[in-house]
């Protein structure tokens, strides 16, 4: 990914401020900056407070008729988003804004300055900004055909105040001589900007098209920028399309990253860099295809290229100057710093262009630049004039060569010609690296004629174009792509594939756009007419099959073509059986059926009968027609139409899942599997036999006997069978009750002695005791009271329950008396209780002495109990207290 390098300028915090929103509410650019300024509200715009921020909405254009409110206080002026600007114009008869004093502070953001314009030497200079004392931040801006006459600085005149912009265009501004051939008051300098004891910070900003004369004469020295005194730093930033360039007096100059042109060919011999009396140049990493002059300057210049070269003119001149640091420069110009390192001949940097960043650049155009990796270490910066990161041995120069790769593209048609109308071509887009560095961000794109891409099947490139983002020296990529040539009446068909670097890459491919370049490559054919036939045949007579069976297939025969087939041949190959009857055919001779014709993307349904001859039978069919058929795989189908008439040996075994012991109506499930031996069966019938058992169900079975209609060699199914056991008789005798399965396969079974299983299961009776004790009396209680219970024991069974037992559990209680149906002791026995018969008795206590007292009962029986959890009552009672008033109670109140 392309960087690019931004810069903040940071001021004190103000601790108050507020926002002022400008244009279709009705408040002006005049009165927002009238509103900021003085803190209060003017016309249709809230207050300003502090540093105050205008915004203006994106696109907003204002046309002025005279210059803006002078600024006098802190504030940004911005669009609303990043998505356009604010664009101010002086119509071509005013200048825009003013900016005063030490302590302004202005940020223009996203803003647009144009056809600015002031008339005369009284005017003065800066048609877009004039600024005095006051600091001015310009970010992502435009300053355009801004013009002054007889004055200084077309687009901005500065004086004592700090100006820097960031990602900004200085275009087509104008400093000119009076009109009419009056009196030059001032020298017409700084087409763009003028500045005076000011420090002027000009990053990732171009210059391009501004110019300055005097009385029409050419060039004037810094027609583009003229500084006088003060700092001078310019940064990933490009000069061009000048005449007489960046000039500066008594001014302490520093450039790095930056590029300058060549400037109109009219006036190559004419310096693009002019410093003179008593300045300082520092210059790092510029490309310099320019005249530089100095005067009276000292020079630090270090990891540039100078590629200017003119016949009988110096491209470098030194007057009086010392260059105090000349190291690793590259020249072609011996007057030219990197004299010691004389290249007369190439450097290979190309035009201008945008090779990425914000400003254009030239860039490294061969392997065979003597700029590649001669910087020296101890000057190369980390990035190069676009934000691209340099190499540990840095190039010398603006651009920076990053590694090299050599990416070409192939396409890869799988098919052989002849080709039709219509047909599916699988292809592959071959991307190689062929090194030596890594590439990135590859775009990958095609364009074709009757060459339709229907889809593209590589999960690094889903859909054309797409971008690839690292591709390793030596690595391949291959992206599958399938399409459909168009009509066979349109003759030809091309595609080319191309895979080119973006804007996002960090390579160089050297060969990209040169002749014979392998970016791009190109394939074409011929499209004849043509046809897809195909065939698909079905066996419709499921097993079990038996010699003299007569079985029915289906076959349709499909054109997936886009032109009609005619004189289709279907022919019948079989193996084990004999053909009865074909059905759809215009004509049959033997085993050959034929069709007519067939349109495009139609079918034709064939119905065949044959007879089984042998044990094991086959088909096989295939179709042809007169036309060129672009896919013979599909013409034969003899697959899944083949048969066998044999035996089989399938077992059964069922399985209970609940463990012994078992009891009357108890749920029980079996697992019932049924198995094949070595060889497979069909039409496979399970029974289920459960002599007086309440049935559920098996699963997987609608019914019994339950089917299964295929199974393979060595397979195995399990169904669960559900149900109820059953109630035995009440005779006291145990039930042996027997589940029987049975398995049957269509075929002959080899060994009928595993196709059936029986168990043999011991039923037991079942009883459900149950007891329930209640204690009647109502609390208080007290020592000496009398107290009623009352106890419940129910048989909830199926079967009979017999010699039952029910076993008291007394605490500080003593019988008075007790009666009940069967039992006369409170430790009671009883022979037998029917299903729902209960027991019921009334016993009457005497607590004992105070505390606590307590009745419980258990019961128990012979026979097999389902639910032990009701077998026992044990806690009925409560706390008894000592008599009141010393009562004693004996046989009642007394």
């Amino acid at each position: 990914m392309k960087k690019l390098l931004v810069f903040f300028l940071l001021f004190a915090n103000h601790v108050y401020s507020a926002v002022i929103n400008m244009g279709p509410n009705g408040c002006t650019l005049q009165d927002a900056i009238r509103s900021a300024n003085n803190d209060s509200s003017v016309g249709n715009c809230s207050s300003g407070s502090g540093t105050d921020t205008i915004i203006a909405p994106d696109g907003w254009s204002i046309t002025l008729s005279s210059r803006l409110p002078t600024i006098t206080t802190d504030m940004t002026i911005r669009s609303e988003t990043l998505a356009d600007l604010l664009y101010i114009s002086g119509d071509n008869s005013t200048a825009i804004m003013k900016v005063t004093g030490a302590n302004t502070d202005l940020i223009l953001e996203r803003v647009k300055l144009y056809d600015g314009s002031k008339g005369s030497a009284i005017e003065g200079g800066g048609a877009a900004i004039e600024i005095d004392d006051a600091n001015v931040v310009i970010n992502y801006g435009i300053l355009d055909s801004n013009r002054v006459r007889n004055a200084k600085g077309g687009a901005i005149n500065i004086n004592n105040g700090q100006l820097t912009t960031n990602f900004t265009r200085f275009t087509y501004n104008t400093a000119v001589p009076p009109t009419g051939g009056g009196t030059i008051s001032y020298p017409s300098i700084g087409g763009a900007v003028y500045s005076n004891q000011s420090i002027l910070n000009f990053n990732a900003t171009e210059f391009s098209d501004n110019n300055a004369s005097n009385a029409g004469s050419y060039p004037v020295e810094g027609d583009t920028l003229f500084a006088e005194g003060g700092e001078l730093n310019i940064t990933d930033s490009l000069i061009n399309g000048t005449i007489g360039g960046i000039a500066g007096k008594t001014v302490t100059t520093t450039i790095t990253n930056s590029t300058f042109g060549r400037g109109y060919p009219s006036y190559l011999n004419y310096a693009k860099l002019y410093l003179y009396n008593n300045s300082s140049l520092t210059m790092n990493h510029v490309t310099m295809d320019a005249v530089m002059s100095l005067h009276d300057t000292t020079a630090v210049v270090s990891n540039s290229a100078f590629d200017h070269y003119l016949v009988n003119y110096q491209s470098c001149i030194f007057d009086n100057s010392p260059l105090v640091v000349d190291t690793h420069n590259i020249t072609k110009n011996f007057d030219c710093p990197g004299s010691e390192d004389f290249v007369y001949g190439t450097l290979y940097l190309e035009a201008l262009a945008d090779n990425g960043g914000f400003t254009r650049t030239m860039k490294i155009g061969s392997l065979d630049s003597p700029l590649i990796d001669s910087g020296n270490p101890a000057y190369c910066l980390p990035t190069d004039q676009r934000g691209e990161s340099r190499g540990a041995e840095c190039d010398a120069g603006a651009y920076e060569l990053n590694d090299i790769a050599d990416v070409r593209v192939e396409l890869e048609i799988t098919q052989n010609p002849p080709y039709v109308s219509g047909q599916e071509i699988h292809a592959n887009i071959v991307v190689t690296n062929d090194g030596p560095g890594a590439a990135n961000a590859i775009q990958v794109d095609y364009s074709s004629s009757r060459f339709f891409i229907q889809s593209v099947n590589s999960a690094l490139c889903s859909q054309l174009p797409c971008t690839l983002n690292q591709i390793a020296s030596g690595q391949q990529v291959e992206i599958p792509i399938i399409a459909t040539l168009g009509n066979y009446t349109q003759s030809t068909f091309d595609v080319t594939v191309e895979a080119h670097s973006t804007a996002s890459s960090n390579h160089d491919d050297p060969d990209e756009y040169q002749p014979g370049e392998n970016n791009e490559f190109t394939a074409n054919g011929n499209i004849n007419p043509g046809v897809d036939i195909s065939v698909d045949m079905n066996l419709l007579t499921a097993p079990p099959y038996f010699v003299d069976q007569i079985i029915t297939y289906e076959a349709v025969v499909t054109n997936h073509g886009q032109d009609q087939a005619t004189n289709i041949d279907f022919e019948l190959t079989l193996d084990g059986t004999s053909l009865v009857q074909f059905s759809g055919c215009d004509s049959v001779n033997q085993n050959h059926c034929y069709i007519n014709q067939i349109l495009n993307q139609g079918d034709r349904t064939i119905d065949i009968s044959v007879k089984v001859t042998g044990s094991l039978f086959n088909a096989e069919a295939t179709v042809s027609a007169s036309q060129i058929d672009i896919d013979l795989s599909n013409n034969t189908d003899d697959q899944g139409n083949q048969g066998a008439v044999e035996d089989t040996d399938v077992s059964i075994s069922m399985l209970a899942n609940q463990s012994a012991p078992y009891y009357s109506y108890q749920y029980i499930s079996f697992d019932v599997t049924v198995k094949t031996g070595d060889k497979p069966a069909s039409n496979v019938k399970v029974w289920v036999d459960v002599p007086g058992a309440d049935w559920i169900g098996m699963s997987g079975c609608g019914s019994i006997p339950c089917g299964i209609a295929t199974m393979t060699a060595f397979d195995s199914i399990t169904m669960t069978a559900e149900m109820f056991a059953p109630i035995i008789p009440n005779n006291g005798q145990h039930y042996n009750w027997q589940p029987n399965v049975y398995v049957e396969p269509a075929q002959t079974d080899s060994d009928l002695s595993n196709n059936q299983d029986t168990k043999v299961i011991q039923i037991l009776p079942v009883a459900d005791m149950y007891v329930s004790v209640d204690l009647i009396t109502e609390p208080p209680y007290y020592a000496g009271q009398e107290v009623t219970y009352e106890v419940t024991a129910i048989n909830g069974g199926l079967n009979r329950a017999t010699q039952i037992n029910l076993t008291p559990d007394i605490t500080n209680l003593t019988l008075q008396w007790l009666a009940g149906n069967q039992c006369s002791d409170i430790n009671c026995q009883i022979a037998q209780m029917d299903f729902a018969q209960r027991e019921e008795m009334t016993l009457q206590f005497v607590i004992d002495q105070p505390g606590d007292f307590n009745l419980g009962y258990s019961i128990s029986a012979s026979e097999y109990d389902s639910n032990t959890s009701n077998n026992n009552d044990l806690l009925n009672g409560d706390t008894a207290l000592e008599p009141p008033n010393d009562i004693v109670f004996e046989d009642g109140f007394e």
